[in-house]
């Protein structure tokens, strides 16, 4: 397989992973992080393309998190909560 294709096939195989373990009534979450440790732990011999790809993912996934968690803030709240949050 092309180094090139690693990180997609990385990505491709946890999402199979996800779905299978879904269909069968199990936890996607748990059976991709049980791979990942599986996989983790084998020898691959593109360790650094692939520990790039999940550094970028990772970072994407943090940025997504805090963007949607900023759009569940309200402004116009903010007075309300603001003075119990500063009394506790």
């Amino acid at each position: 397989l092309d180094h090139g294709l690693l990180p997609i096939f990385v990505l491709t195989l946890s999402l199979m992973v996800f779905a299978a373990a879904g269909a069968i009534g199990g936890s996607g979450f748990l059976a991709v992080y049980i791979a990942g440790l599986i996989s983790g732990n084998s020898d691959i011999r593109a360790v650094t393309i692939l520990k790039r790809f999940q550094d970028g993912m990772s970072w994407l996934a943090q940025i997504i998190m805090f963007l949607i968690l900023g759009l569940f803030a309200t402004p116009s709240q903010f007075p309300a909560i603001m003075v119990p949050a500063v009394l506790l």
